[in-house]
Protein backbone atom coordinates (compact mmCIF):
# COMPACT_ATOMS: atom_id res chain seq x y z
CA UNK A 1 0.00 0.00 0.00
CA UNK A 2 3.20 2.29 0.71
CA UNK A 3 4.47 1.41 -2.21
CA UNK A 4 1.44 2.50 -4.56
CA UNK A 5 1.41 5.94 -2.51
CA UNK A 6 4.64 6.22 -3.03
CA UNK A 7 3.88 5.30 -7.12
CA UNK A 8 1.18 7.83 -7.07
CA UNK A 9 3.13 10.56 -5.58
CA UNK A 10 6.24 10.03 -7.80
CA UNK A 11 3.65 10.35 -10.91
CA UNK A 12 2.11 13.31 -9.03
CA UNK A 13 5.76 14.85 -8.92
CA UNK A 14 6.61 13.75 -12.27
CA UNK A 15 3.55 15.80 -13.71
CA UNK A 16 3.71 19.03 -11.73
CA UNK A 17 7.49 19.33 -13.16
CA UNK A 18 6.61 18.30 -16.26
CA UNK A 19 3.87 21.49 -16.28
CA UNK A 20 6.22 23.74 -14.62
CA UNK A 21 9.14 23.17 -17.16
CA UNK A 22 6.25 23.55 -20.25
CA UNK A 23 5.26 26.93 -18.79
CA UNK A 24 8.98 28.41 -18.37
CA UNK A 25 9.66 26.91 -21.93
CA UNK A 26 6.76 28.97 -22.99
CA UNK A 27 7.38 32.09 -21.18
CA UNK A 28 11.11 32.13 -22.19
CA UNK A 29 9.63 32.05 -26.27
CA UNK A 30 7.05 34.68 -25.19
CA UNK A 31 10.04 36.98 -24.07
CA UNK A 32 11.85 36.59 -27.18
CA UNK A 33 8.33 36.98 -29.45
CA UNK A 34 8.12 40.01 -27.29
CA UNK A 35 11.60 41.57 -28.39
CA UNK A 36 10.96 40.47 -32.48
CA UNK A 37 7.99 42.60 -31.61
CA UNK A 38 9.47 45.76 -30.34
CA UNK A 39 12.20 45.63 -33.11
CA UNK A 40 9.50 45.57 -35.80
CA UNK A 41 7.52 48.16 -33.90
CA UNK A 42 10.34 50.51 -34.97
CA UNK A 43 10.64 49.50 -38.63
CA UNK A 44 8.97 51.80 -41.50
CA UNK A 45 9.53 52.21 -44.87
CA UNK A 46 12.44 54.61 -44.60
CA UNK A 47 14.17 52.99 -41.40
CA UNK A 48 14.34 49.99 -42.44
CA UNK A 49 17.44 48.44 -40.37
CA UNK A 50 16.80 44.87 -38.40
CA UNK A 51 20.21 43.99 -38.43
CA UNK A 52 22.16 43.40 -34.70
CA UNK A 53 18.95 44.22 -33.28
CA UNK A 54 19.27 41.06 -30.50
CA UNK A 55 22.15 39.23 -29.10
CA UNK A 56 19.81 35.78 -29.36
CA UNK A 57 19.68 33.61 -32.65
CA UNK A 58 16.70 32.88 -32.72
CA UNK A 59 15.53 36.10 -32.80
CA UNK A 60 17.86 37.64 -34.80
CA UNK A 61 17.52 34.95 -37.71
CA UNK A 62 13.63 35.73 -37.82
CA UNK A 63 14.17 39.64 -37.96
CA UNK A 64 16.66 38.84 -40.71
CA UNK A 65 14.48 36.95 -42.52
CA UNK A 66 11.81 39.89 -42.30
CA UNK A 67 14.13 42.13 -43.16
CA UNK A 68 15.19 40.37 -46.42
CA UNK A 69 11.82 39.90 -47.65
CA UNK A 70 11.01 43.90 -46.71
CA UNK A 71 13.70 45.07 -48.51
CA UNK A 72 13.40 42.86 -51.54
CA UNK A 73 10.08 44.49 -51.98
CA UNK A 74 11.54 48.12 -51.51
CA UNK A 75 14.02 47.72 -53.96
CA UNK A 76 11.48 46.48 -56.17
CA UNK A 77 9.63 50.06 -55.47
CA UNK A 78 12.88 51.84 -56.42
CA UNK A 79 13.40 50.18 -59.90
CA UNK A 80 10.01 50.31 -60.30
CA UNK A 81 10.19 54.11 -59.56
CA UNK A 82 12.85 54.28 -62.01
CA UNK A 83 11.05 53.10 -64.45
CA UNK A 84 7.60 54.61 -64.11
CA UNK A 85 6.08 56.98 -66.38
CA UNK A 86 2.47 56.84 -64.47
CA UNK A 87 2.83 60.17 -62.66
CA UNK A 88 3.62 62.12 -66.66
CA UNK A 89 0.27 59.83 -67.22
CA UNK A 90 -1.52 61.18 -64.82
CA UNK A 91 -0.43 65.01 -65.41
CA UNK A 92 -1.61 63.85 -68.95
CA UNK A 93 -5.18 63.67 -68.43
CA UNK A 94 -5.74 66.04 -65.67
CA UNK A 95 -4.56 68.84 -67.89
CA UNK A 96 -7.05 67.15 -70.50
CA UNK A 97 -10.04 67.54 -67.74
CA UNK A 98 -9.00 71.16 -67.29
CA UNK A 99 -9.16 72.08 -70.99
CA UNK A 100 -12.03 70.49 -71.09
CA UNK A 101 -13.65 72.40 -68.04
CA UNK A 102 -13.30 75.61 -69.58
CA UNK A 103 -15.48 74.43 -73.31
CA UNK A 104 -18.73 75.64 -73.79
CA UNK A 105 -20.92 75.66 -76.28
CA UNK A 106 -20.30 79.70 -77.45
CA UNK A 107 -16.00 78.88 -77.06
CA UNK A 108 -14.90 75.49 -78.18
CA UNK A 109 -11.61 76.12 -79.14
CA UNK A 110 -8.62 73.56 -78.23
CA UNK A 111 -6.20 74.33 -80.57
CA UNK A 112 -2.86 74.92 -79.34
CA UNK A 113 -3.69 74.27 -76.36
CA UNK A 114 -0.64 72.09 -75.25
CA UNK A 115 2.84 71.47 -76.53
CA UNK A 116 2.61 67.87 -76.10
CA UNK A 117 1.85 66.50 -79.11
CA UNK A 118 0.25 63.42 -77.88
CA UNK A 119 -2.11 65.34 -75.83
CA UNK A 120 -2.91 68.20 -78.52
CA UNK A 121 -3.66 65.08 -81.04
CA UNK A 122 -6.13 63.81 -78.07
CA UNK A 123 -7.48 67.56 -78.04
CA UNK A 124 -7.98 68.31 -81.58
CA UNK A 125 -10.09 64.57 -81.80
CA UNK A 126 -12.46 66.11 -79.09
CA UNK A 127 -12.76 69.28 -80.63
CA UNK A 128 -14.08 67.84 -83.80
CA UNK A 129 -16.46 65.60 -82.36
CA UNK A 130 -17.55 69.07 -80.20
CA UNK A 131 -17.88 71.34 -83.36
CA UNK A 132 -19.96 69.02 -85.27
CA UNK A 133 -22.10 68.30 -82.45
CA UNK A 134 -22.66 72.21 -82.24
CA UNK A 135 -23.02 72.92 -85.92
CA UNK A 136 -25.68 70.44 -85.62
CA UNK A 137 -27.12 72.49 -83.18
CA UNK A 138 -26.59 76.16 -84.74
CA UNK A 139 -27.62 75.25 -88.22
CA UNK A 140 -30.74 74.23 -86.44
CA UNK A 141 -31.84 77.26 -84.46
CA UNK A 142 -31.04 79.44 -88.02
CA UNK A 143 -34.59 78.23 -88.30
CA UNK A 144 -35.92 77.36 -85.54
CA UNK A 145 -36.67 78.24 -81.85
CA UNK A 146 -34.06 77.47 -79.28
CA UNK A 147 -36.71 76.79 -77.13
CA UNK A 148 -37.94 74.18 -79.15
CA UNK A 149 -37.89 70.38 -78.09
CA UNK A 150 -35.17 69.66 -80.99
CA UNK A 151 -33.20 72.73 -80.17
CA UNK A 152 -32.57 71.46 -76.38
CA UNK A 153 -32.26 68.16 -77.74
CA UNK A 154 -28.86 69.18 -79.67
CA UNK A 155 -28.06 71.13 -77.04
CA UNK A 156 -28.11 68.21 -74.70
CA UNK A 157 -26.19 66.26 -77.04
CA UNK A 158 -23.31 68.65 -76.96
CA UNK A 159 -23.08 68.93 -73.29
CA UNK A 160 -23.29 64.84 -72.84
CA UNK A 161 -20.37 64.36 -75.40
CA UNK A 162 -18.49 66.82 -73.23
CA UNK A 163 -19.22 65.34 -69.84
CA UNK A 164 -18.38 62.04 -71.23
CA UNK A 165 -14.92 63.32 -72.55
CA UNK A 166 -14.69 64.59 -68.69
CA UNK A 167 -15.48 61.46 -67.39
CA UNK A 168 -13.53 59.45 -69.63
CA UNK A 169 -10.30 61.25 -68.83
CA UNK A 170 -11.15 61.11 -65.04
CA UNK A 171 -11.42 57.35 -65.02
CA UNK A 172 -8.14 57.28 -66.81
CA UNK A 173 -6.66 59.15 -64.21
CA UNK A 174 -8.21 56.77 -60.99
CA UNK A 175 -7.36 53.70 -63.21
CA UNK A 176 -3.30 54.84 -63.33
CA UNK A 177 -3.33 55.77 -59.74
CA UNK A 178 -5.27 51.91 -59.04
CA UNK A 179 -2.58 50.16 -61.15
CA UNK A 180 0.05 51.95 -60.73
CA UNK A 181 2.63 49.60 -59.58
CA UNK A 182 5.12 51.95 -57.36
CA UNK A 183 2.35 52.69 -55.25
CA UNK A 184 1.13 48.87 -55.52
CA UNK A 185 4.61 48.12 -53.86
CA UNK A 186 4.87 50.29 -51.41
CA UNK A 187 1.31 49.38 -49.91
CA UNK A 188 2.76 45.63 -50.23
CA UNK A 189 5.92 46.95 -47.97
CA UNK A 190 3.22 47.77 -45.58
CA UNK A 191 0.63 45.37 -45.76
CA UNK A 192 3.95 42.56 -45.34
CA UNK A 193 5.02 44.58 -42.63
CA UNK A 194 1.72 44.34 -40.58
CA UNK A 195 0.81 40.99 -40.95
CA UNK A 196 4.71 40.16 -39.57
CA UNK A 197 3.37 42.05 -36.65
CA UNK A 198 0.17 40.68 -36.39
CA UNK A 199 1.83 36.95 -36.34
CA UNK A 200 4.18 37.84 -33.84
CA UNK A 201 1.31 39.05 -31.45
CA UNK A 202 -1.18 35.75 -32.28
CA UNK A 203 1.99 33.48 -31.67
CA UNK A 204 2.64 35.47 -28.18
CA UNK A 205 -1.03 35.15 -27.03
CA UNK A 206 -1.38 31.69 -28.52
CA UNK A 207 1.68 30.83 -26.24
CA UNK A 208 -0.06 32.79 -23.29
CA UNK A 209 -3.38 30.60 -23.32
CA UNK A 210 -1.23 27.30 -23.45
CA UNK A 211 0.36 28.87 -20.40
CA UNK A 212 -3.01 29.59 -18.73
CA UNK A 213 -4.38 25.86 -19.42
CA UNK A 214 -0.84 24.69 -18.13
CA UNK A 215 -1.18 26.58 -15.08
CA UNK A 216 -4.68 25.67 -14.01
CA UNK A 217 -3.67 21.88 -14.61
CA UNK A 218 -0.85 22.62 -12.26
CA UNK A 219 -3.16 24.30 -10.08
CA UNK A 220 -5.54 21.21 -10.07
CA UNK A 221 -2.23 18.80 -9.26
CA UNK A 222 -1.29 20.55 -6.39
CA UNK A 223 -4.69 20.64 -4.78
CA UNK A 224 -5.70 18.17 -1.99
CA UNK A 225 -8.41 14.97 -2.46
CA UNK A 226 -10.62 17.06 -0.60
CA UNK A 227 -10.33 20.21 -2.37
CA UNK A 228 -10.58 17.95 -5.52
CA UNK A 229 -14.20 17.22 -4.35
CA UNK A 230 -15.33 20.63 -3.32
CA UNK A 231 -14.47 22.23 -7.05
CA UNK A 232 -16.24 19.51 -8.69
CA UNK A 233 -18.85 19.60 -6.34
CA UNK A 234 -19.11 23.66 -6.82
CA UNK A 235 -18.64 23.06 -10.73
CA UNK A 236 -21.38 20.61 -11.08
CA UNK A 237 -23.64 23.73 -10.06
CA UNK A 238 -22.70 25.36 -13.07
CA UNK A 239 -21.74 22.84 -15.45
CA UNK A 240 -24.30 19.88 -16.31
CA UNK A 241 -23.68 16.36 -16.37
CA UNK A 242 -22.96 15.43 -20.20
CA UNK A 243 -21.23 12.41 -19.33
CA UNK A 244 -24.57 10.87 -17.95
CA UNK A 245 -26.45 12.64 -20.52
CA UNK A 246 -24.43 11.00 -23.48
CA UNK A 247 -24.33 7.32 -22.40
CA UNK A 248 -28.08 7.38 -21.16
CA UNK A 249 -28.83 8.55 -24.85
CA UNK A 250 -26.84 5.61 -26.35
CA UNK A 251 -29.05 3.19 -23.95
CA UNK A 252 -32.15 4.59 -26.37
CA UNK A 253 -30.12 3.57 -29.23
CA UNK A 254 -29.06 0.39 -27.57
CA UNK A 255 -32.74 -0.33 -26.64
CA UNK A 256 -34.07 0.62 -30.55
CA UNK A 257 -31.81 -2.10 -31.74
CA UNK A 258 -32.51 -4.96 -29.19
CA UNK A 259 -36.52 -4.07 -30.38
CA UNK A 260 -35.95 -4.00 -34.10
CA UNK A 261 -33.76 -7.79 -33.42
CA UNK A 262 -36.14 -9.08 -30.78
CA UNK A 263 -39.23 -8.35 -33.21
CA UNK A 264 -37.50 -10.45 -35.98
CA UNK A 265 -37.28 -13.35 -34.19
CA UNK A 266 -40.50 -13.61 -32.29
CA UNK A 267 -43.72 -15.74 -32.98
CA UNK A 268 -46.39 -13.53 -33.75
CA UNK A 269 -48.68 -13.46 -30.52
CA UNK A 270 -50.31 -10.39 -28.55
CA UNK A 271 -46.12 -10.78 -26.96
CA UNK A 272 -45.54 -8.47 -30.11
CA UNK A 273 -48.24 -5.49 -29.49
CA UNK A 274 -47.16 -5.67 -25.86
CA UNK A 275 -43.27 -5.80 -26.45
CA UNK A 276 -43.87 -2.38 -28.70
CA UNK A 277 -45.83 -0.24 -26.58
CA UNK A 278 -43.90 -1.39 -23.54
CA UNK A 279 -40.36 -0.26 -25.33
CA UNK A 280 -41.59 2.74 -26.73
CA UNK A 281 -42.85 4.35 -22.74
CA UNK A 282 -39.06 2.94 -22.08
CA UNK A 283 -37.94 4.66 -24.90
CA UNK A 284 -39.71 7.89 -23.51
CA UNK A 285 -38.42 7.01 -20.02
CA UNK A 286 -34.77 6.74 -21.44
CA UNK A 287 -35.04 10.20 -23.44
CA UNK A 288 -36.24 11.45 -19.81
CA UNK A 289 -33.79 10.00 -17.44
CA UNK A 290 -30.65 11.17 -19.99
CA UNK A 291 -32.47 15.06 -19.50
CA UNK A 292 -32.95 14.98 -16.16
CA UNK A 293 -29.58 13.73 -15.09
CA UNK A 294 -27.89 15.86 -16.73
CA UNK A 295 -29.06 18.41 -14.70
CA UNK A 296 -28.83 16.33 -11.46
CA UNK A 297 -32.11 15.11 -10.52
CA UNK A 298 -31.85 12.78 -7.69
CA UNK A 299 -34.92 11.02 -8.82
CA UNK A 300 -34.13 9.66 -11.91
CA UNK A 301 -30.65 8.65 -10.74
CA UNK A 302 -32.77 5.78 -8.91
CA UNK A 303 -34.74 5.53 -12.32
CA UNK A 304 -31.85 4.97 -14.17
CA UNK A 305 -30.44 2.08 -11.42
CA UNK A 306 -34.18 1.07 -11.53
CA UNK A 307 -33.87 0.83 -15.37
CA UNK A 308 -30.36 -1.72 -15.15
CA UNK A 309 -32.15 -3.95 -12.56
CA UNK A 310 -35.13 -4.12 -15.03
CA UNK A 311 -32.62 -5.44 -18.09
CA UNK A 312 -30.91 -8.05 -15.59
CA UNK A 313 -34.30 -9.34 -15.35
CA UNK A 314 -35.65 -8.63 -18.88
CA UNK A 315 -32.34 -10.87 -20.16
CA UNK A 316 -32.37 -13.41 -17.46
CA UNK A 317 -36.25 -14.54 -17.14
CA UNK A 318 -38.25 -11.91 -19.10
CA UNK A 319 -37.32 -12.97 -22.73
CA UNK A 320 -37.52 -16.28 -22.60
CA UNK A 321 -39.64 -17.31 -19.01
CA UNK A 322 -42.69 -14.62 -19.14
CA UNK A 323 -42.29 -14.25 -23.05
CA UNK A 324 -41.62 -17.38 -24.63
CA UNK A 325 -38.81 -15.94 -27.01
CA UNK A 326 -36.84 -19.51 -28.20
CA UNK A 327 -33.64 -17.31 -28.54
CA UNK A 328 -31.25 -20.63 -29.15
CA UNK A 329 -33.48 -20.52 -32.66
CA UNK A 330 -32.10 -16.82 -33.74
CA UNK A 331 -28.65 -16.78 -35.40
CA UNK A 332 -24.88 -16.57 -32.95
CA UNK A 333 -24.40 -13.01 -34.40
CA UNK A 334 -28.38 -12.26 -33.71
CA UNK A 335 -28.07 -13.17 -30.20
CA UNK A 336 -24.49 -11.73 -29.16
CA UNK A 337 -26.58 -8.62 -30.10
CA UNK A 338 -29.26 -8.81 -28.31
CA UNK A 339 -27.46 -9.94 -25.33
CA UNK A 340 -24.94 -7.09 -25.84
CA UNK A 341 -27.42 -4.54 -26.28
CA UNK A 342 -29.30 -5.54 -22.77
CA UNK A 343 -25.50 -5.98 -21.36
CA UNK A 344 -24.34 -2.42 -22.15
CA UNK A 345 -27.89 -1.02 -20.50
CA UNK A 346 -27.32 -2.59 -17.51
CA UNK A 347 -23.97 -1.21 -17.21
CA UNK A 348 -24.71 1.88 -18.23
CA UNK A 349 -27.71 2.69 -16.20
CA UNK A 350 -26.33 1.37 -13.00
CA UNK A 351 -23.46 3.45 -13.78
CA UNK A 352 -25.16 6.56 -14.63
CA UNK A 353 -27.37 6.15 -11.89
CA UNK A 354 -24.48 5.46 -8.79
CA UNK A 355 -22.20 8.30 -10.74
CA UNK A 356 -25.46 11.02 -10.37
CA UNK A 357 -26.41 9.98 -7.26
CA UNK A 358 -22.87 10.48 -5.82
CA UNK A 359 -22.55 14.19 -7.40
CA UNK A 360 -26.00 14.95 -5.99
CA UNK A 361 -25.06 13.70 -2.61
CA UNK A 362 -22.11 16.18 -2.72
CA UNK A 363 -24.08 18.99 -3.96
CA UNK A 364 -26.26 18.46 -0.98
CA UNK A 365 -23.84 18.56 1.37
CA UNK A 366 -21.98 21.48 -0.14
CA UNK A 367 -25.62 23.17 -0.25
CA UNK A 368 -25.75 22.46 3.70
CA UNK A 369 -22.52 23.73 4.54
CA UNK A 370 -23.52 27.33 3.13
CA UNK A 371 -20.42 27.14 0.48
CA UNK A 372 -22.35 28.04 -1.86
CA UNK A 373 -25.01 30.76 -1.85
CA UNK A 374 -28.64 31.19 -3.24
CA UNK A 375 -27.82 34.14 -5.89
CA UNK A 376 -24.79 31.92 -7.06
CA UNK A 377 -26.89 28.91 -7.54
CA UNK A 378 -29.73 31.05 -9.37
CA UNK A 379 -26.76 31.85 -12.10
Amino acid sequence: MNKMKALINKMKSFKQNKYKKQIAKREDRINLLKEIDAALAEVSFNTLDLKNKSNHSFVQKRLDKIENMLAGIKQKYKDAQMKDETPQQIEHYEKLVEYLSEISISNVNLKNKSEDDELQKKLNKIEAILLKKKANYENYIKNHSEESLKAKQLYENFKNELDSQIQKAKKHIDSLQNENRVIKLYKEFHIKLEKQIYNVKVEIAHLKHKNKVTADKLWWQLLSKEEKKERRSDLSFYIPDVQGYWLTLLCVVAEIIYLILLLSIMVRTFWVGVSILVNIVFLLFLFTIAIKVKNYKKAFSYCSIGFGIYCILRISWVIQGLMEVDLSSASSLLQSVIYGCNIYMIIASIYVGIRSFIKIKRQEIYIKEEKISKIQMSK
